[in-house]
């Protein structure tokens, strides 16, 4: 599973330069704060990065890497999530209303036990323009994060806000 999503990471990044040339921005990065409500009740704190190549205007291909972290009963949990996927981006004057379908993992670490599993991320949210609308603020992203240890599905919610800066 790791080799096939480091492969299509390394084809959309080989593949930026054959972007269409009409594109006002070919490429953006994202950086900023997520809120993860994990079933069961854990709260985690943390951040999400993300990279996007632009197909066409409104079709992207996106990398979203996270990481949410608490402590609960003294010990420390961290979640680390990589998803892979289309996007979708509506442009509304300086206002770009977005959705995606994301595919990747998550790996889990708490107490020095690592345990990795299938994730997924199904939202979407807006983003408002700043200036000349290189730089953009994700006013909030919403995304579904289902899971999979054990057998079992977690049924995980992320919330997320932050800076994008297109190329």
């Amino acid at each position: 599973m790791r080799k096939l999503i480091f492969a299509v990471l390394v084809t959309s990044m080989f593949c930026l330069s054959a972007f269409a040339a009409d594109n006002e921005s070919k490429a953006s990065v994202f950086a900023g704060y997520s809120y993860t409500r994990f079933d069961g009740g854990l709260n985690s704190n943390g951040f999400t990065a993300e990279f996007a190549g632009n197909v066409s205007k409104s079709f992207s291909l996106v990398g979203n890497f996270g990481g949410a972290y608490n402590s609960t009963a003294g010990v420390t949990i961290s979640d680390y999530t990589y998803l892979f996927g289309p996007r979708y981006v509506a442009h509304l004057g300086r206002v770009d209303v977005f959705g995606h379908g994301l595919f990747g993992g998550i790996d889990s670490r708490a107490a020095g036990v690592s345990q990795s599993a299938l994730a997924m991320g199904f939202g979407g949210g807006f983003n408002v323009a700043m200036g000349s609308g290189k730089k953009m603020w994700r006013l909030a992203e919403v995304d579904y994060l289902p899971t999979h240890f054990g057998g079992v599905y977690q049924k995980n919610i992320r919330v997320t806000t932050g800076l994008q800066i297109n190329f």
